[in-house]
């Protein structure tokens, strides 16, 4: 499943925990099911993590901001969109732990 959540949409808007919350209520699944991709560490990201989201980040080639983020969440993060794409595939195929 995907879709898109704008806040216009949502009524919230990101990092705000109810942005992601309208998501997994949207879908009926529980937060951990959920993929985040974004580019903006600290609404994408952040907002994900603390709202039990898994995140996949999009660098485009800039330095994580806080490694403890990556190794205590399992951020994945991708330079590009294909590399994000490759980890979805990865987390989708039933990987999500």
């Amino acid at each position: 499943m995907s879709d898109f959540f704008p806040s216009c949409r949502v009524g919230y808007t990101k990092p705000d925990p109810r942005a992601f919350q309208a998501v997994v209520d949207h879908f009926g699944v529980r937060p951990d099911r959920v993929i985040h991709v974004g580019d903006d560490w600290a609404c994408d990201i952040v907002g994900a993590v603390e709202s039990g989201i898994k995140a996949v980040w999009i660098s485009r080639g800039c330095q994580v901001p806080d490694d403890s983020m990556v190794v205590d969440h399992g951020v994945l993060v991708a330079t590009d969109l294909a590399a994000a794409a490759a980890h979805i595939t990865h987390l989708a195929a039933g990987n999500l732990e």
